[in-house]
């Protein structure tokens, strides 16, 4: 056992030796352009000292992870930054509560769209600062896009909305901070969304976003769960809806994980608190046989989309 427990260990620095270089950043770099451009020397000596500790936890776990792993937006984000962008202003009451189990109609859910190609950074200058490490979460602005657009899309629109409405009309304080589920709700019922095409049209004439007229605006029917349980959270996917919803995931995952659309295992790695905001696209459900998970997307970073399998835990109500 001592043996093997070394040959994994020596595996383990070998590849870090060979990974975790500064040659291997400046490649990172090139294929994630939006963090420094063609003029990177001051961002690296910032930034390379947790690219070197994400990638070499990435060595370190890859032996005993049941996933692939690969370099993604966050891998050159600090563990500290990554934790501010979990606080988000959401947070769990502490209160339990009861609802009667609600059956779901399909044992599973695949899903029918995805948002792994939606694009919020190329013409977005402001967005594409957050390609940086930095500590605001914005995942909320995103996905409420995403939704409305998907929602769109059910009824056969194509219309890209704008995300910088979203960030500069739904909220008064700090964007990085997210926003409470109904306050969101609130927010597409009555405010509503505006298309990109309209957004970038006021901007360039040096107009108020917030005083597009509710005329142009795209306003939306809310949907709820039957009962905030599992059982009712499955129907609501099953029905095709965009789900919108908060997850407790531990964004340092993220720094490794992005898409696991071709993987059959899940990604282990919750914290206490929600942290980011996804869209719930499909589901497997708990049997005998099967161990259930969520199919997720979300935008942790918005300049980069992830797809994570999320295991359905036992403390979860039908």
């Amino acid at each position: 056992m001592k043996t093997i427990i070394s040959l994994v260990l020596l595996l383990e620095l070998a590849l870090s030796a060979e990974l975790c270089t500064s040659d291997v950043y400046d490649s990172y770099l090139e294929a994630f352009p939006m963090k420094c451009g063609s003029d990177c020397d001051e961002y690296k000596r910032l930034h390379f000292p947790d690219f070197q500790m994400s990638c070499q936890h990435m060595v370190s776990r890859q032996p005993y992870t049941p996933y692939q792993m690969e370099f993604t937006m966050l891998t050159d984000f600090s563990e500290d930054d990554l934790d501010e962008v979990m606080d988000v202003k959401q947070k769990h009451s502490g209160r339990g509560s009861y609802y009667e189990p609600i059956e779901a109609k399909e044992e599973a859910v695949e899903p029918t769209f995805t948002i792994m190609d939606r694009d919020f950074c190329s013409e977005d200058a402001e967005l594409r600062e957050y390609a940086k490490p930095n500590n605001c979460s914005l995942s909320w602005v995103t996905m409420i896009v995403n939704a409305g657009e998907r929602a769109l899309a059910m009824i056969g629109g194509s219309e890209k909305l704008s995300a910088a409405f979203v960030k500069q009309c739904y909220t008064e304080g700090d964007a990085c901070n997210g926003l409470g589920m109904a306050v969101i709700a609130e927010g597409l019922k009555k405010i509503g969304l505006v298309s990109e095409r309209e957004a970038n049209r006021v901007l360039e004439e040096g107009g108020d976003l917030c005083s597009i007229p509710q005329s142009k605006h795209f306003t939306f029917k809310v949907l709820k769960a039957e009962g905030p349980n599992r059982g009712g959270l499955m129907n609501l996917i099953g029905e095709g809806n965009p789900v919108l919803t908060l997850l407790s995931i531990n964004l340092n995952r993220l720094r490794f994980v992005k898409d696991m659309r071709e993987e059959d295992v899940t990604l282990s790695g919750t914290v206490y608190e929600p942290s980011l905001y996804g869209l719930v696209t499909g589901y497997v459900k708990t049997t005998e046989e099967v161990d259930g998970y969520w199919v997720v997307e979300g935008t942790p970073s918005p300049c980069e989309s992830v797809n994570v399998k999320v295991p359905m835990r036992d403390n979860e109500t039908n």
